[in-house]
């Protein structure tokens, strides 16, 4: 009993206890929610203050560029306050990887958003309740204010969304739990910060979850926040000028019966899953 003491207590002195595990949770839920959710206000007052001063000149657009490059750079430790810029730096975990790190990434993720994307479809036609509010709410604006809201949220949701969840929380998260339980952690704070917008809806929450899953296992297995930036922003632009536009009329497969983008879709997300979990699993920090 004596001998194994000592090497019990060497490995409980590594475990972080659950006063510390809890209290890393709610430092992670709160900071990640509170540094996305002022990436949103900012993009909602641009794009309202845009629209009162008049949509002939968006120049929302290149302002809101800059506040995220701004932004990035504070959340990464430039910028007063100095005393808490190292702390900053290490959330944000915004390492520089090797340009084949940076391209097995963007090729994982691509497959991943390509079975996410079937995923999506599956589950309008099959459960019904599909698109997005930003879509509907930009309905009657000219087509190139609309295209440049797109590719605004498209820019700010990948900055603002993987410095607060890969970042902030997932960061913070690895170092209280398993690596598995940090992303999902992470991941459900990601979908539950889409509900209010998307709705609280099982698949929709399912559906974000995955999303999460995705990027975090990019961001842990690379230990970085930087690979998930371009697949993000692809994301996006898919969703965003392709998927969810079309959804209003995907058809209804209880009321219709199974029809060709069902059955695509489906197959698409059931052969694509896979390949994307071994693609990640390649990925190398």
């Amino acid at each position: 009993m004596q001998g194994d003491s000592p090497a019990s207590d060497g490995r409980s002195a590594q475990r972080p206890s659950v006063a510390l595990k809890l209290r890393a949770l709610l430092l992670a839920t709160f900071q990640s929610l509170l540094v996305a959710s002022v990436g949103s206000l900012v993009l909602g007052a641009l794009l309202a203050a845009n629209a009162a001063t008049g949509l002939s000149v968006p120049w929302s657009a290149a302002v809101i560029v800059v506040y995220l490059v701004v932004y990035w750079r504070w959340l990464g430790g430039t910028w007063p306050p100095t005393d808490t810029s190292a702390a900053r730096r290490d959330l944000l975990r915004a390492r520089r990887v090797p340009v084949e790190t940076m391209a097995r990434a963007f090729v994982a993720g691509l497959i991943g958003l390509g079975a996410l994307a079937g995923l999506w479809i599956s589950c309008v036609e099959l459960f019904g309740g599909g698109g997005n509010p930003t879509v509907s709410s930009l309905l009657g604006y000219p087509a190139y204010v609309v295209a440049i809201a797109y590719v605004m949220g498209s820019l700010n949701a990948p900055v603002t969304e993987e410095a607060a969840f890969r970042g902030y929380a997932q960061t913070r998260l690895e170092r209280a739990f398993p690596p598995v339980v940090a992303v999902i952690l992470s991941s459900v704070l990601f979908a539950l910060f889409h509900a209010p917008t998307q709705g609280f809806i099982a698949w929709k929450l399912l559906f974000f979850f995955l999303v999460g899953a995705l990027f975090g296992t990019i961001a842990y297995r690379t230990k970085s926040t930087i690979p998930a930036l371009p697949v993000h922003f692809t994301g996006d632009m898919l969703f965003f000028f392709v998927i969810w536009p079309a959804d209003a009329s995907r058809s209804f497969a209880p009321s219709a019966g199974a029809d060709l983008p069902l059955v695509l879709s489906a197959v698409a997300a059931v052969v694509l899953a896979p390949l994307a979990a071994f693609a990640l699993r390649s990925l190398r920090s």
